[in-house]
């Protein structure tokens, strides 16, 4: 298990070759809920779900097929920033209005 506070990020093994992490994306909605999980849809996340009250995403993936800093990308390139990745402008500029947090 790896734990950081300031850059909010726990990753535990679950096993079956599949890591849990948890970490912040930026948003407001229900509707950033679906775009952020959707951003995930692919075999090598087994589960992907964010709070909105928290901000918080959790992530069950396969750490042999993808990594944390491709998640991060995926969620980025869907227009949300992570702890660690800002969101492209242009993804960004294409949020619904009520989903733009900046």
């Amino acid at each position: 298990m790896i734990r950081k506070a300031a850059g909010f990020l726990l990753l535990t093994a679950c096993g079956s070759g599949f890591e849990h992490a948890e970490i912040r994306v930026s948003g407001n909605c229900e509707m950033c809920k679906e775009k952020i999980e959707s951003a995930l849809n692919t075999s090598s996340v087994k589960r992907a779900s964010w709070d909105p009250e928290t901000g918080i995403l959790e992530v069950d993936f396969d750490r042999k097929a993808i990594s944390l800093n491709q998640i991060r990308k995926k969620v980025a390139r869907s227009g949300y920033d992570t702890d660690s990745i800002k969101a492209d402008s242009a993804a960004y500029s294409q949020l619904h209005e009520c989903c733009r947090y900046r």
